[in-house]
């Protein structure tokens, strides 16, 4: 069996009057909580820019640190060319030094 419970005139309307705001607090709180997400997508956006322009900063880094290994290789490469050279050569003159001695004596 039902039970049914009687609301004065005021007591309706006060009731419709909390709801009301309720309602209202509720509809803000989804107005700003779209706002928020707005400006958060728009946080992330500018995030994802500014790390592509860190990536892209990476790469050329990471190129220009390829090409001064390259580069110093080839020199290390070249100085020991030079160094074996200049080795050979002082001994060429020191054996063609030699002969000439021998050659006096």
């Amino acid at each position: 069996m039902p039970i049914y419970i009687y609301l004065s005139p005021s007591q309706v309307e006060d009731a419709r009057s909390k709801v009301s705001e309720k309602s209202a607090k509720m509809y803000n709180d989804v107005l700003n909580a779209h706002e928020e997400s707005k400006d958060l997508e728009k946080v992330l956006k500018d995030l994802t820019k500014e790390v592509q322009a860190l990536n892209k900063e990476k790469e050329a880094a990471e190129k220009q640190q390829t090409e001064a290994i390259k580069k110093q290789t080839e020199l290390e490469l070249d100085v020991k060319d030079m160094l074996e050279r200049f080795s050979g050569n002082i001994q060429a003159k020191v054996l063609n030094s030699n002969r000439e001695m021998l050659i006096i004596f």
